[in-house]
């Protein structure tokens, strides 16, 4: 159903052969939305539209990467025929082509791709095979959308189903969260601007302690979707402040209020609420960092007694097939130089 908040769509991830088909449920294009599609990166309708995501074409063009080929099928409720757009790029994989825009009917949607459908939008995209059989496995597929939409999916905003065509699919399941949450909660901070004067922003924060994890970053993302892999990436002065680079801390910051988009020259870095935003952050270690302390400190205790446990138990291993100390052995015994006889008997002795 098309009635999530931001107004988010489930989406369909099929794999089939050398084709990746991703299908959403929203409501569709007309064809002069279709015929506004970019061509080039940084021309998207949306531009200008800081609640909106996908401002600069970045997504839909970026199939180059892995193709040479795009096909864009939408189709709203209340219309019979799908609009359709095709975008390739040359074999040198230097200039972007997309055919004009066409009208496609069912008995092509059957002939030429997967059948028709209701609404919504159904992106086709032509995947080179060295990158397919290298990149688009089920498990990588599952952990790339669990990063990507994590707010999203554990506040079950959205969708997720990954599977071949005409097979079962399965469902993306939210992340699962490992260790103690730290914290989970809506932060507001004040700004202010010339045109608004003073303004109330927010950011959304999931931070987990693992104490047994050295891999933990806390992503960044806006609108749900992740722009930066940990939040150094946005600002490097953050770097500096152990809660933000310390291993054993995981999770994510989410920003729904002011436009956060990828690439550093994509962010006003000298605007208030940019600059808000930063010292919230460090108010954030600030608070928390002391409570991660503590909980760190019984880490190497517990990775010593994990040590101990482990050497006990290979001990075991090694000691159980052998015979205890001062234990006589079993069957004759044998003096040096004189001969052997049954244990116990005055018999065979040799003289």
């Amino acid at each position: 159903k098309y009635e999530f908040i931001y107004k988010l769509c489930s989406f369909y991830c099929v794999l089939y052969y050398r084709r990746i088909l991703i299908q959403d449920n929203a409501p569709g294009l007309n064809m002069s939305e279709v015929q506004q599609l970019p061509d080039k990166v940084g021309d998207s309708a949306k531009k200008g539209k800081p609640n909106k995501r996908g401002e600069k074409g970045i997504g839909l063009l970026a199939f180059g990467s892995i193709g040479n080929r795009v096909h864009f099928i939408t189709k709203r409720k209340e219309y019979t025929k799908y609009n359709y757009m095709r975008y390739e790029i040359d074999d040198d994989n230097e200039r972007l082509e997309n055919a004009d825009v066409d009208e496609i009917d069912e008995r092509r949607m059957r002939e030429t791709f997967y059948g028709p459908f209701n609404h919504g939008t159904q992106v086709v995209l032509d995947v080179r095979r060295d990158i397919y059989d290298k990149r688009f496995k089920d498990a990588e597929i599952r952990r790339f959308l669990q990063e990507m939409f994590a707010p999203l999916l554990i506040a079950n905003q959205v969708s997720f189903h990954l599977g071949k065509i005409g097979e079962n699919v399965e469902k993306i399941e939210a992340p699962v969260l490992k260790g103690e949450e730290l914290i989970r909660k809506r932060i507001t901070f004040e700004t202010r601007s010339r045109a608004k004067g003073s303004e109330s922003l927010s950011l959304d924060a999931l931070l987990m302690v693992d104490i047994a994890s050295e891999s933990g970053k806390v992503a960044v993302h806006s609108k749900g979707v992740r722009v930066y892999d940990a939040i150094p990436l946005l600002e490097e002065d953050l770097a500096s402040f152990p809660l933000w680079t310390c291993r054993q801390v995981y999770g994510f910051i989410d920003i729904p209020t002011f436009r956060l988009t990828l690439g550093r020259d994509g962010i006003e870095r000298n605007s208030n609420a940019y600059k808000s935003l930063v010292d919230t952050l460090e108010k954030m270690d600030g608070e928390l960092w002391p409570i991660v302390a503590e909980k760190l400190k019984g880490r190497e205790k517990i990775r010593e007694d994990k040590l101990l446990s482990e050497v006990n138990e290979i001990l075991k291993d090694i000691y159980k097939d052998l015979e205890p100390l001062g234990k006589m052995p079993r069957g004759p015994v044998i003096h040096p130089g004189v001969g052997t006889h049954p244990r116990g008997s005055g018999e065979g002795k040799q003289r």
